[in-house]
């Protein structure tokens, strides 16, 4: 893939003068940390679209299928907040309204209209730090036998950019919790990480928390 991309940047670049090739150079960096940018919000608002990388066997199978294979309370949720934004609830078919949401998110950022990315995601985050139900059987002391398990057995691969203990502990927690609940846990999470590492004060919690949740976005570079 290096090597491609090696020649497709000196394909671009041939005939052009010094001053024409560091012009080119200087656009595809603005253009690449804009799509960076792009990729950042619409993993923090869009959230839902990017569950699929926990998915078991049989959610893949479900997926296949058109079947969404998540609780219906995170449906609901999830939905209702795409339909505020004028969006089709994730993988439903409704002709009637968009589901490009990632061309949105690009729009937006391309516009200039940041503050509305920041209102949507807020809404994310109100919605992840709400009190959810507890099923009798998530008992902490329950979570944290399965939690001991998951890390004993996880061979997962981290994401780059990850390199605190912490932080790699932060990513490891959330995944367990995806695939146990099928829902975003992040006061969990939080709980989770403060007992297994009861050194850690809230200022280091809160930045392990959030490298953990911002590297899912890097994942889909």
């Amino acid at each position: 893939m290096k090597k491609e991309e090696l020649r497709r940047y000196r394909e671009a670049r041939e005939g052009l003068s010094p001053e024409e090739v560091a012009e080119l150079d200087r656009r595809e960096r603005e253009e690449q940390a804009f799509e960076k940018e792009v990729q950042l919000w619409h993993g923090r608002i869009f959230r839902e679209e990017y569950d699929f990388y926990f998915d078991s066997g049989a959610d893949a199978r479900d997926r296949a299928r058109g079947i969404n294979p998540m609780s219906e309370r995170y449906i609901r949720r999830t939905d209702a907040r795409r339909r505020a934004l004028g969006f089709a609830g994730y993988m439903d078919k409704e002709p009637d309204l968009p589901s490009d949401t990632r061309g949105w998110v690009r729009e937006m950022q391309r516009d200039g209209r940041r503050e509305e990315l920041e209102t949507a995601y807020a809404r994310v985050v109100v919605e992840e730090e709400a009190p959810r139900e507890i099923h009798p059987a998530d008992a902490p002391e329950d979570v944290q036998r399965a939690l001991d398990e998951w890390l004993e057995h996880d061979t997962s691969l981290l994401p780059r950019g990850l390199t605190q203990p912490a932080e790699i502990l932060a990513f490891q927690i959330f995944s367990f919790l995806i695939s146990r609940h099928r829902d975003h846990a992040r006061p969990e999470a939080a709980d989770l990480l403060r007992t297994k590492m009861p050194d850690l004060d809230e200022k280091e919690v809160a930045r392990a928390i959030d490298a953990a949740q911002n590297s899912w976005c890097d994942i889909y570079e």
